[in-house]
């Protein structure tokens, strides 16, 4: 047994919940819970907004990503 978090057969961390974000698949219903998971997991990243237009979405997903990578 592990104390890590496993959502789809992968562990659930920050760049496993934007890839799901990113996702065009991906529920609204998902995609609220994904946005809170995201704060809790990572607050140090810009929020996301699930309710907005999707190109907005994707540049903020984007601003996640590269604030992720300068870590």
């Amino acid at each position: 047994m592990t104390d890590r978090r496993v959502r789809a057969g992968r562990a659930f961390d920050v760049r496993s919940i934007l890839d799901e974000l990113a996702a065009p698949m991906t529920r609204q219903a998902e995609r609220r819970d994904l946005v809170l998971e995201l704060a809790l997991t990572a607050p140090h990243l810009p929020r996301l907004e699930p309710e907005t237009w999707v190109a907005r979405q994707r540049a903020d997903i984007q601003t996640a990503r590269d604030a992720l990578a300068q870590r």
